[in-house]
């Protein structure tokens, strides 16, 4: 990925924004973590489930190569490790966080957020909102011609070392700004735009909820219509 890759992230407290471009893709991972408490109990052979919640993280590794990427990547990894602090604000002689460090990511159609999402010099953006976990910076730093830092010397003895190449890897823990779930009528809570590319979902039949009750005032489908053929077939299978 290169050319026209664009990956835009926003810091949410001072409205900063930097853009990359022009990288390949090294790494990516976008992680679900669901929590359950696990309770033992005595006779069972299973434990009982308590679900807690559930998390999404995503990790993504990019590289910059060759010498006439590496002052644009530097300059752009210098704010990025800025973007990691807080906003303070003085308060009688002392310092206090008025703003946590958070950040509004977009990455083509792997990292978005809805498109009624977060307004940023109001225009509304598809921006994701997240925690930046983590951001590491790794230049090259080997002993080839081919992956050798330049040297270049100065004044006295100061010297700006450019890399041959160099790698950023981030880690993004979303924060959800809706319910994400599935209502009693099993519709998704999240929008067709949530993680990765569009869902295409078969609605459920009408009138039945999560748990297959129907709702007050909604009608059954008619008899003929797959729905109910499906529900006669369950009727065979247990014997109804």
């Amino acid at each position: 990925m290169t050319n026209t890759t664009i990956m835009t992230i926003t810091h949410v407290a001072t409205q900063r924004t930097v853009q990359l471009t022009n990288f390949f893709v090294t790494e990516f991972l976008d992680n679900i973590d669901t929590k359950y408490n696990f309770e033992n109990v005595y006779g069972r052979m299973d434990p009982i489930a308590t679900y807690q919640g559930t998390t999404r993280k995503i990790s993504l590794g990019i590289r910059y190569q060759g010498s006439k990427k590496m002052e644009a990547a530097k300059s752009a990894a210098n704010t990025l490790m800025r973007f990691q602090y807080p906003v303070y604000s003085n308060q009688q002689n002392s310092l206090s966080i008025s703003r946590p460090p958070l950040v509004l990511v977009e990455f083509g159609d792997w990292i978005k957020g809805s498109p009624d999402g977060y307004e940023i010099d109001g225009t509304d953006t598809r921006r994701l909102l997240c925690a930046m976990q983590g951001f590491d910076y790794t230049p090259a730093a080997g002993f080839t011609p081919e992956d050798s830092p330049y040297i270049r010397f100065g004044q006295g003895t100061k010297f700006k070392l450019t890399p041959t190449n160099l790698s950023m890897k981030f880690d993004f823990i979303v924060l959800h700004d809706k319910t994400i779930g599935y209502d009693n009528f099993g519709k998704w809570t999240g929008g067709a735009d949530w993680g990765p590319g569009i869902a295409h979902e078969t609605n459920p039949p009408f009138g039945q909820n999560s748990i297959g009750d129907s709702p007050t005032g909604a009608n059954p489908p008619d008899d003929g219509t797959p729905q109910a053929q499906q529900k006669s077939d369950e009727q065979k299978i247990i014997g109804g």
